[in-house]
């Protein structure tokens, strides 16, 4: 039994650095979520993309690069960024509604409609989330509107 212990902590002391840590317990992570917090996003970007070859796929990463590269109008990474985060938790309704953003921005319509309509429905979305959600959705149906609007005007 203690053999057994004894090559398990040895396989995990190896392993370690294979599995590689959290983007929480990095020192990255505090200057990257005070530079959103504070709307610095260029400088937000900067770190963002020095620590993206470590750490794209943690959900705490992926989440303020998603949120810097819309930002910096990286729309398109921060959808990935966004819908790996949803993959991974797809509780985090803060990432549902950015991924809303982010589909907004690419001019996906439905998909912005369908993650609003979640947003709204869930009895656990705090308050200012759903105002949000239904703001972007209301903003959405409008553009839908011109949208259709524009296609009937070129087909006549």
């Amino acid at each position: 039994m203690i053999i057994k212990t004894l090559i398990l902590s040895i396989c995990l002391l190896f392993l370690r650095p294979a599995i590689g840590q959290n983007f929480v317990d990095s020192s990255d992570f505090e200057r990257l979520k005070e530079y959103v917090q504070k709307r610095d996003f260029v400088n937000g970007w900067e770190v963002a993309q020095l620590n993206a070859n470590e750490y794209l796929g943690d959900a705490d990463f992926d989440f303020l690069y998603g949120i810097t590269a819309l930002d910096q109008n990286n729309v398109e990474l921060a959808v990935f960024a966004f819908e790996r985060v949803v993959a991974n938790k797809p509780t985090w309704l803060d990432a549902q509604y950015y991924l809303a953003k982010s589909y907004f921005r690419m001019k996906n319509y439905q998909a912005v409609l369908q993650l609003c309509d979640t947003l709204i429905s869930q009895s656990n979305s705090p308050k200012p989330l759903v105002a949000a959600s239904i703001s972007l959705k209301k903003t959405t149906k409008r553009k839908l509107a011109q949208q259709s609007l524009f296609y009937q005007q070129q087909v006549s």
